[in-house]
Parts: structure tokens; C-alpha cells; sequence
């Protein structure tokens, strides 16, 4: 956040002051400013905001006047502040001003148990999720969050073919980027009602799911230019189009389950 947005401005402080306008600071007295990703701030940001933790004081950009906070300071963050003041990244005594009460609140991969009540909380009336996607998404590693999590349904909801929405209707090329923060990998993930089922069917999933992520991945890395997507995978141009137009979604996963208990019944 701008310094403007959290201490406020007068008219011609600066180059596009056009205005003046209050910040979040004179707004939030005697009430709660949330400040949301604090690990990100400016370091000039970082020296005011210090002011503001240690004497509840602060200056509106171009003004000489002292203004008083009396509210209470709430802030969030995805980094590890500790590691940025080591880096020299972030500010040590404001990280000591604000860590004074600190709550910390696992990523979504550490309480899949949460997993429906957020979902309810973020969608109240609906969609409903069915067996197969409810199992994948217990199964998914989430490494954007929750955020994550909303995105992938709102984006389910618009290829759904009603009010319920199947592992299929999922943007699955979502599934194998990379994580922004860091460039940690992400695997395909294997849904656990995968190892229900039998071998040769559980493999056939997996080489499906594998050979839909991989030949699509490949199109869009070469803006669907087949002759140079087909030289990605080593392929003929002639091979490559005969793998794409036989791609297919694997079977839904609960008939894995069904294949293994047929199969079972034969036998005995």
C-alpha cells in the first residue's frame, strides 16, 4: 500500500497530488486499520508506519503537522517477516512493534478438513461439488491458498453443465504450473481413490491425466503452433496431432472404484 493510501495526502505533496484526501490512518481512529501483506511495504513505508506503532503519530504526506492514531493496528502477511529482517528486507523494530500478539494460520494444504466450510463461506448457495471433484480437491496441494481455492470453482462454475460441478469442469492447466513465490514445482496430483481402484485401471488414469496436462502444456507454450510443439515432445507433427485429437479426460474416479469391485465379483 502507498503511503498516500495509509497516511494521506495534501493538494500538491507531490507530483499527482492532485487533491487532498485522508488516509487510512485518519479513517480508522479509534477503530481498526488492517494492513494486508506488511512484508511487502516500501522501506520508506516501513519508517513511517514505525512512527505509528511506537508514539501513535504520523505526518499526512506534505504536511508539517502532527496527527495522532487511536485505533488498533491489525496486519498479514505471507512472508516470513523474521527471514526478511535477516535479509535486510524488512525493518527488525517494526517487526517487534507489530509482533506483539501474533496468530498463525496453517496454508490450506495443512487443514483440508476446513475444506467444505470454506467453501460454504465462500460460496453460500452453491455450487455442489460431486464425488470426484470433492475427492481431488482433498487430495490438492493448494499453493495459493484459498485464494486458490476460489479461483479454480468460480472458473469450474462457468464449464459446469449445471448446478454441480465434476473433476472435469476443474482448469486442470491450473494444475501443473508453478508456484509464483519461489518457483517450488508443482506435482500432478494423484487423488486418493486412485489406489482403489486396480493397477492397469489406476495407470490408465495417470497416463491420461498425464498425456491431457503434458500436450496441452506444450500448445500453450508454443502459442498452439503444432510443427514447434510437436519438436517439444519429440514428436512428429504428424504424431503430435494424432495424440492431440485422441486426447481424453481420464474416467471419473469413481469408476475405478466400480471397475475394481466388477472385477472382484468375477473373480470370486
Amino acid at each position: 500500500m502507498a503511503s498516500d493510501a495509509l497516511f494521506g495526502q495534501k493538494k500538491g505533496a507531490f507530483a499527482q497530488a492532485y487533491g487532498s484526501r485522508q488516509g487510512a490512518f485518519a479513517g480508522g481512529n479509534e477503530s481498526t486499520v488492517f494492513l494486508d501483506e506488511i512484508g511487502d511495504l516500501h522501506p520508506d513505508t516501513q519508517a513511517a508506519l514505525l512512527s505509528v506503532t511506537r508514539e501513535r503519530t504520523y505526518y499526512t504526506l506534505g504536511s508539517d503537522e502532527i496527527k495522532r492514531f487511536k485505533g488498533r493496528l491489525i496486519s498479514a502477511t505471507k512472508h516470513d517477516l523474521k527471514r526478511l529482517t535477516l535479509g535486510g528486507k524488512f525493518r527488525e523494530d517494526l517487526f517487534m512493534r507489530i509482533a506483539t500478539h501474533r496468530i498463525h494460520l496453517p496454508p490450506l494444504r495443512e487443514r483440508r478438513e476446513d475444506l467444505d466450510e470454506l467453501i460454504q463461506q465462500l460460496f453460500p448457495n452453491g455450487p455442489t461439488l460431486a464425488e470426484d471433484c470433492r475427492e481431488f480437491l482433498l487430495s490438492y496441494r493448494f499453493p495459493g491458498n484459498v485464494a486458490e481455492l476460489q479461483s479454480l470453482l468460480e472458473s469450474a462454475r462457468l464449464h459446469a453443465r449445471g448446478y454441480v460441478i465434476r473433476y472435469a469442469d476443474l482448469p486442470h492447466d491450473d494444475f501443473s504450473t508453478e508456484v509464483a513465490a519461489g518457483n517450488e514445482p508443482t506435482d500432478i496430483v494423484f487423488p486418493e481413490s486412485v489406489f482403489d481402484g486396480f493397477h492397469d485401471d489406476a495407470m490408465e488414469w495417470i497416463e491420461r491425466r498425464f498425456n491431457h496436462v503434458y500436450l496441452e502444456r506444450m500448445m500453450k507454450k508454443t502459442g498452439h503452433v503444432v510443427e514447434e510443439a510437436s519438436k517439444l515432445c519429440g514428436f512428429t507433427p504428424k504424431t503430435f496431432r494424432k495424440k492431440w485429437n485422441e486426447r481424453t479426460e481420464p474416467k471419473l474416479l469413481p469408476e475405478l472404484r466400480k471397475n475394481a469391485q466388477k472385477k472382484t465379483n468375477k473373480s470370486t
